[in-house]
């Protein structure tokens, strides 16, 4: 009974180390416990610690952060069977990710449209300061310090969102995520199709764009907006308003989910498939998992080509655990220090010419207007689409015309060459600045995957985890031959 008992222990623990949770944003810290691909179980020394790791490998979660989940977000729940109504006596049914789109729809409307409101009634005259007055020279030093505030304030949004999208676009998370398959649906067999993987993919990429738009549209406009308030309270309250855009879809969701009797996703947990069932000891895909594929020619080109085999590693860095977080992370990280790169260059045009930023946007946009390309006539729907008509405010403001049209106008978009212009001129800045983002953003990722790269001890060969097992072999039949002797001892 004491051996018994000892035995269900013991796969109590390997059950509960099965069962690990592995954050997908960032690999370890406040998301979640460090991933399977950063510890040294990856390949053990010997072929009983690759068992337990193959053991432990059962069960994969990607915890997406979900602390604060908005109306976009949802969407992309809902497309992996996360969604939920409650309706009848203790019942329940899956929500089709479509319907979470279209609730999402009017939230992002009425974002894009206060955004577009804020930045039509600007003044583009404005002068972002005054370097003859010295009140003048110390505002401006305490908006770029608000403007700051503001990109950190906004940095966990857009790292989230921006995560999120990456994941969705990856590949092999359609096809190693477990979701509801076409028959587990609480839907007539007639509309069953709506819900095969090629119906399912288009529409949280969709919502998880619009979430990303509309978080890059406010930290972006958020700079003109702080940058022409006439005074130092001006200037906080409105980096402090402006947050308040990106925090309507977290206020829309909840009011969704209490009015449609959703339930709760803050809790919820992108499961992968067992390896054993999707995936061969060679890291293909499994012979008997093909089938479920729509085309598995294109998973198996994708595999090939982030399958590093030349450096021994015979699985796909965008599998969950096997680096896709890292790789999840590492892109996130890029696209923001490339945001932040930009925003330095704008900030720094914006003080050289004196001229607010969104001024360059608004005679972008009336230039759009006023042309008759494809690009023209798409943005000119989409305005038609906003509950303010901004193409009638800016036909009104005849300081568009003078400032916008024409060869040699002063309000120019910025290009490529205005900003290595302006990186050459205050390089000085354009290098600290760069450095020390870069230090803050990467540097963490890179300590940490050089220590999960050292933990990692070389994997054997076949010929040596065959010598191994039958070493395990022979040591498991003189226990036997022990236990076998100490039984008949004891017997007589």
């Amino acid at each position: 009974q004491q051996d018994a008992a000892q035995k269900g222990k013991a796969g109590g623990g390997e059950r509960q180390g099965a069962d690990r949770s592995y954050g997908l944003l960032p690999d370890s810290g406040s998301y979640g416990p460090p991933p399977r691909d950063c510890v040294a179980m990856v390949s053990g020394s010997s072929t009983a610690t690759a068992r337990e790791s193959s053991n432990s490998l059962e069960v994969v979660r990607a915890v997406v952060p979900m602390e604060d989940p908005n109306s976009y977000s949802a969407v992309m729940v809902a497309a992996f069977g996360g969604v939920k109504v409650s309706y009848g006596h203790d019942r329940e049914a899956s929500v089709h990710p479509i319907f979470l789109l279209l609730l999402s729809i009017p939230v992002f409307i009425t974002q894009v449209s206060a955004i577009m409101f804020l930045r039509t009634d600007l003044d583009v005259d404005y002068d972002v300061y005054d370097p003859n007055t010295p009140r003048s020279v110390s505002l401006l030093k305490l908006k770029l310090v608000m403007v700051s505030i503001i990109y950190l304030a906004n940095f966990k949004s857009l790292v989230t969102c921006i995560s999120h999208l990456v994941f969705v676009a990856n590949p092999l998370t359609w096809v190693e995520m477990q979701r509801p398959k076409r028959e587990d649906w609480d839907f007539c067999e007639c509309v069953k199709c709506i819900f095969s993987t090629p119906l399912l993919m288009p529409w949280p990429f969709l919502a998880l764009m619009m979430n990303v738009l509309v978080n890059y549209v406010v930290c972006v406009d958020s700079v003109s907006i702080i940058l022409s308030a006439p005074s130092a309270k001006d200037a906080i309250f409105d980096s402090l308003a402006i947050t308040f855009v990106i925090e309507l879809s977290t206020n829309w969701w909840d009011f969704c989910e209490h009015t449609f009797c959703l339930q709760p996703i803050d809790d919820f947990e992108f499961k992968a498939i067992p390896e054993h069932e999707a995936w061969s000891p060679d890291g293909r895909l499994a012979e008997e998992f093909r089938p479920t594929l729509l085309c598995p020619c294109i998973v198996d080109c994708i595999v090939c080509l982030t399958t590093p085999r030349c450096l021994g590693i015979s699985n796909s860095f965008l599998r969950v655990g096997h680096g896709s977080n890292r790789v999840v992370r590492t892109v996130a990280l890029f696209l923001l220090f490339g945001l932040f790169c930009r925003q330095l260059l704008v900030v720094i045009h914006a003080v050289d010419s004196l001229v607010l930023p969104a001024a360059r946007d608004l005679c972008t946009e009336y230039q759009l207007n006023a042309e008759n390309t494809m690009t023209a006539k798409f943005w000119r729907l989409f305005q038609r689409c906003m509950l303010v008509s901004f193409e009638d405010q800016l036909d009104d403001r005849m300081d568009m015309q003078q400032s916008c049209l024409g060869a040699d106008a002063p309000l120019k978009r910025m290009t490529l060459t205005k900003m290595l212009e302006l990186a050459r001129q205050y390089s000085y800045v354009f290098v600290i600045f760069v450095a020390s983002v870069g230090g803050v953003l990467f540097l963490p990722t890179l300590a940490q995957a050089s220590q999960a790269w050292c933990a990692q001890e070389p994997r054997p060969s076949p010929d040596k985890e065959v010598e191994l097992i039958r070493e395990e072999v022979a040591e498991m039949r003189q226990h036997l031959v022990d236990l076998e002797g100490k039984v008949e001892g004891d017997t007589a």
